[in-house]
């Protein structure tokens, strides 16, 4: 008798490692593929896409020729833009805090905090500063524990990006733990990106370097210039240059309706946008990403939805601060 209820343990306990084992894997997949669609990192980073060959400049790049779409000095500037003046004509201010729920197949997996910082005082000027910060749920994290947190300094005028730091921390339960930051560096007249790793858990330092169209934005300052366009009208773009996973692509945004959106932070009417991501004229996308924003002056982000390899992703609202 004692030799079956031994035997029987010891199945149950294959049984609940095999489980644990698999849950890893979905883990992994969770942290290098949903975070990347629903962070400021959703724009594209999953995807290998290059820049258009129609938009190459030739290096370095005259200061008068760093202009974007809308007439605004980009990824340069000729005079600094004054602090008080940093978010002005801008729908969110400094202080503004945004939460979020992720949801993996339904299932709360993590939570994702989006923030405007006061204006930061970089290489002798002001710039727009963003964070965010992303990480597992409580329960979640016994099985696998993510913890990310970016930040960003753009240029004021057109978000053009400056500077960008991101710290991961991530794990699962009896594998390896990564644990490492990434520093980047913006040169747009040289169309020249800088990135250093730091892995802590070697203590090595690598650094590379890498071609930058010029006027493109980071991963989460792009979130923050999709807020600056206003969408009036079905079917209206808007189409940009982002900078990611070591390669500058082309963002479009088009309106596909307006409509009521509810979320844990209240019903709101709201745009709802499609996201495709672009090398020419060819979409390279696999899978719809679709962000709605509220039809309001602050244009908030309430929800992300989105199709990757591993299933369906989305993001919701659950509180909202604005700035000052």
């Amino acid at each position: 008798m004692r030799l079956r209820k031994s035997n029987a343990l010891l199945l149950q306990i294959k049984l609940l490692k095999s489980m644990i084992v698999r849950m890893m894997v979905f883990s992994n997949n969770y942290t290098n593929k949903i975070l990347k669609v629903l962070l400021p990192l959703l724009f594209g980073q999953s995807i290998s896409i290059s820049i258009a060959a129609e938009s190459l400049v030739q290096c370095p790049v005259e200061s008068s020729e760093l202009s974007d779409e809308k007439g605004s000095r980009r990824g340069g500037a000729e005079t600094p833009v004054l602090r008080g003046h940093v978010y002005k004509d801008t729908p969110f201010k400094a202080g503004e805090k945004s939460k979020y729920d992720v949801y993996y197949l339904g299932m709360l997996v993590g939570k994702a905090l989006l923030g405007v910082n006061p204006p930061a005082f970089y290489k002798g000027a002001y710039h727009s500063a963003f964070t965010a910060d992303a990480r597992t749920g409580d329960w979640y994290r016994y099985i696998f524990a993510a913890h990310d947190v970016l930040r960003a300094f753009a240029n004021p005028r057109d978000l053009s990006a400056v500077s960008f730091y991101l710290s991961q921390q991530e794990g699962a339960m009896f594998g390896k733990q990564i644990k490492q930051e990434k520093w980047f560096e913006f040169d747009h007249q040289q169309c020249l990106v800088k990135e250093k790793i730091h892995d802590k858990n070697s203590g090595k330092v690598e650094k590379k370097e890498f071609s930058l169209q010029p006027g493109a934005s980071d991963s989460l300052a792009a979130l923050y210039k999709l807020r600056t366009y206003s969408f009036d009208k079905v079917g209206q773009r808007a189409r940009y240059l982002v900078y990611s996973s070591e390669k500058t692509w082309w963002l479009e945004a088009r309106v596909e309706n307006f409509e009521k959106v509810t979320v844990p932070a209240g019903e709101f009417e709201a745009v709802k946008l499609k996201l495709q991501t672009f090398i020419g004229q060819e979409l390279q996308q696999k899978g719809d990403v679709f962000l709605w924003f509220s039809k309001d002056s602050s244009r908030i982000l309430l929800k992300v939805s989105g199709q990757i390899k591993i299933g369906s992703v989305k993001m919701l609202l659950t509180s909202y601060a604005p700035g000052k």
